[in-house]
């Protein structure tokens, strides 16, 4: 095709560093947003529960966001989190404040490690739609847990990223 088009620079994001996707985007000196997508407790199927490192049948924070930085849809994150390590957080809280300061600062967990996967993808219409992408275009999904510093499971969350906005790095010492 003939034409002209604006490619905006990748996002980096780092493989080993435990970071809110607030802070990073910051860094990089752009806009984070954010929009609430679903926020409920609910009891969990088997599989969340393992990943979580809980019974089976533990009540389970099940916040749904899609994030954009400078108001492009840039990711979809769906976090799972123990509820008794919640502090009744609410909708008011996740639309204002990062997930991690907010565990850290007001629920005084200190998050200290993370294991994640990450995979490549192909967005299906709902994702597409919400991400405003084609279907089919290519995404990046990151599992992965977050543990606090006492080693318990403060989160299991999915991740889909736009696969022409973002690059992943991995940095050891």
């Amino acid at each position: 095709g003939k034409g002209t088009f604006v490619s905006v620079p990748k996002l980096e994001q780092r493989l080993l560093v435990v970071t809110s996707f607030t802070e990073a985007i910051r860094l990089e000196g752009r806009t984070p947003g954010t929009q609430l997508l679903g926020m409920e407790v609910t009891e969990e199927n088997p599989r969340i529960c393992e990943h979580l490192e809980v019974p089976h049948g533990t009540l389970v924070l099940k916040v749904r966001r899609l994030r954009s930085v400078d108001d492009l849809p840039f990711s979809l994150v769906t976090s799972y989190l123990p509820n008794d390590l919640t502090c009744n957080l609410g909708v008011a809280d996740l639309r204002v404040s990062s997930l991690y300061a907010l565990l850290k600062d007001k629920c005084n967990l200190e998050l200290a490690r993370s294991k994640v996967t990450v995979e490549a993808i192909i967005a299906d219409s709902v994702e597409a739609a919400l991400l405003h992408i084609k279907p089919g275009a290519p995404l990046f999904r990151m599992t992965g847990t977050l543990r606090t510093n006492t080693g318990r499971v403060a989160e299991y969350s999915r991740v889909l990223y736009r696969g022409d906005a973002l690059r992943f790095v991995a940095e050891s010492d």
